[in-house]
Parts: C-alpha cells; structure tokens; sequence
C-alpha cells in the first residue's frame, strides 16, 4: 500500500511540475525558477528532510550482533547518503550566503560562474567556458550537470535494474546491506529526464529550456526525498524480520 501512495505522489508531482508551466507566462515561469524562488525552495526542502531521513536511519542501525560493511556497528551507507543529500542542500542554497547575506571571497569570484558560493557552479564544472563557448571533447563531460546525472542514473536505475535481474549481485547488495532503492522508483527517475528533455527541445515554446531543466532537478531532490522515505520501511521491515528470527532462536 505504501508502494501505491508513494508511486502516485511521484507520477502526480512529475505530471503537475512540468504541466503548470504550460499555463503560465515564460515570464511568470522565469520568476518561479529564479534563485531562491518556489522551484529552488522545494528542491532544498527535499533535499534536507532526506539527509534528517537517512540520518535517523544511519542511527537506528546499531547492531552488535551482525557486522555491517567495513565490520562498523553502524550501515555506513545511510551516513554516505546522508552527508549526499546534505551536500546536494547546501549547493542548491549556496550554503546560506543569500540567506544571511553573505559575501562572496575573492577568490571564489574569479572560479565560480555565478560568483556565489558553491562548488557546482565553478567554472571547471561548466558546459560553457568563460566566453560562454560551449565545451568539446571531454571537457564537456564533467560538467556538474552530467556528474549529477550520472550520480542518479548509476544509483537510481542501473544499480536497481542489477539488483533485480542478477541474482548473485543481490546476495552482494544484501550481504553488504547496502541500500537499494525500489526499481519503481528509478523509472520514475527516467521519466522525469525524459519528460524534460521533450520540453526542453520543443521549439514551438517560448519558455526558456533552463526553466525545464531547473523543474527536473527539483523533481530529482523529491525523487530522492521518496526513494529514503522507501528505504526507511525497507529498513524497518528488515528490523521487524531480524527480530522475528532472534526470538526463534530463544
């Protein structure tokens, strides 16, 4: 059941993101994605309340009886996931700077395309360089957009789709327990990219892509946000089965 709320909520929010767009004006939509504008807000939200989820996880873990990856008491994994999250917040924010009114050093002004501070937008981490020239060869492919869809490509499809068709990866993936999202969900991860890759390449719209591409992050931090919801009572059943097994053994 919990399956159905959250893949609904998740098909909801991917259709009404993008669709919303289509009924404003391209500038009322410039506004909505501006920076710490709505799009930027709930990206942040997403990304907060799944680091406070894998934290509580990481905690709840303890166990001396069974050694986890590493042979920590602890899955080391949640932390991980945790601290991604956590880092994912501060970038979409700039760690605070607007929020507090901080400057930006000067020395992070000469390598950072919006002067701000963070690491993703660092000139190095660019499609384009300082002559807003588009890069080639490889530099292109390790701008910050490409490394973060990597990031949720390998964890969030391709890692799934082993865990379900492999069977000897699976017992790898549980022995370490290390925590694989529902395959579902990286679907949904597919579909939010492909939905904004239609828009972004629909001429007929006089909305600017950028605006497409800052509503499919958004999507990508609350795709994140269900998938640790979806861990957590992955974990709790797992705690609910050891337990059932440690008083058979009594």
């Amino acid at each position: 059941m919990k399956k159905i709320y959250l893949l609904s909520c998740g098909l909801i929010v991917l259709i009404a993101s993008y669709s919303i767009l289509l009924f404003v004006s391209p500038d009322e939509a410039v506004r909505i994605r501006n920076e710490d504008g709505v799009v930027e807000t709930i990206a942040a939200i997403c990304w907060f309340l799944a680091a406070i989820i894998l934290f509580y996880m990481f905690i709840r873990s303890k166990s001396n009886k069974k050694p986890y990856f590493l042979k920590f008491k602890r899955n080391i994994f949640y932390l991980l996931l945790g601290l991604f999250f956590i880092f994912c917040w501060g970038e979409e924010i700039s760690w605070g700077q607007r929020i507090f009114g901080l400057g930006t050093p000067e020395t992070l002004q000469e390598i950072n395309a919006q002067k701000e501070i963070n690491i993703h937008n660092f000139w190095i981490f660019q499609s384009y360089d300082k002559n807003l020239n588009d890069k080639v060869g490889f530099q292109k492919w390790y701008s910050s957009a490409r490394i973060f869809s990597l990031i949720w490509f390998l964890y969030c499809v391709l890692i799934p789709i082993i865990n379900e068709y492999i069977l000897k990866a699976r017992h790898v993936f549980r022995r370490f327990y290390f925590p694989v999202i529902p395959l579902w969900i990286g679907i949904l991860f597919l579909m939010n990219y492909i939905i904004s890759k239609v828009f972004e390449s629909w001429k007929g719209l006089e909305i600017a892509s950028y605006v497409f591409m800052e509503v499919k992050e958004t999507n990508i931090a609350f795709l994140f946000f269900i998938a640790s919801i979806s861990l957590y009572y992955l974990q709790k059943l797992l705690l609910k089965n050891l337990q059932t097994n440690d008083k058979l053994l009594i």
